[in-house]
């Protein structure tokens, strides 16, 4: 899967944050139609399960994981290898 294309008309605002904790592209999904893409849409239809996607620089999808808990070390361990990936 790709980031970018008709997948996605109108459903992503990035935005750059330079400064503070996240020096890097955020999006919002008030149509909830990218979560609905990634499969990560909540039984009740209201919000995203929590999950983490990490995109190399053309949009393709290197990592996923579904069932992210920001309790599980080795779920950041993961993210940290893809993201070591990327170089």
């Amino acid at each position: 899967m790709r980031a970018s294309g008709p997948l996605y008309p109108g459903a992503l605002y990035f935005a750059s944050f330079e400064t503070g904790s996240f020096p890097f592209p955020l999006a919002s999904d008030s149509d909830l139609a990218v979560i609905t893409a990634y499969g990560v849409l909540n039984d009740e239809g209201k919000r995203s399960e929590r999950a983490i996607f990490i995109l190399d620089v053309g949009g393709l999808v290197i990592y996923k994981n579904m069932r992210y808990s920001p309790s599980n070390l080795q779920h950041y361990q993961a993210i940290f290898e893809a993201l070591g990936a990327l170089g």
